[in-house]
């Protein structure tokens, strides 16, 4: 395995942390329309998701939807359904 897949590099850390900022306000819009039904998710090229001392982004979207799913039941709000296709 490559020390970059190992370790989250200073520009993989700054992607997954603008991937977090971005799935959570955009999900928020998403899950506040009641046309949605379902929201697909992609990441094509995730690898296995963890890194020593930090997240990639397959746990990023795991926990980003978890955190709106959360909030919306908090609000009184309904959820659409989640898929994802994580491809390592």
């Amino acid at each position: 395995m490559k020390e970059s897949q190992i370790k989250m590099l200073p520009h993989s850390a700054a992607k997954v942390k603008l991937l977090e900022l971005y799935l959570e306000r955009y999900l928020s819009v998403l899950t506040n329309t009641a046309y949605i039904p379902q929201i697909y998710l992609y990441d094509l090229f995730c690898g296995e998701g963890i890194y020593e001392g930090g997240n990639g982004s397959p746990i990023i979207f795991l926990n980003t939807i978890k955190k709106v799913i959360e909030l919306n039941k908090q609000n009184g709000r309904g959820n659409p359904e989640f898929v994802c296709a994580l491809m390592i």
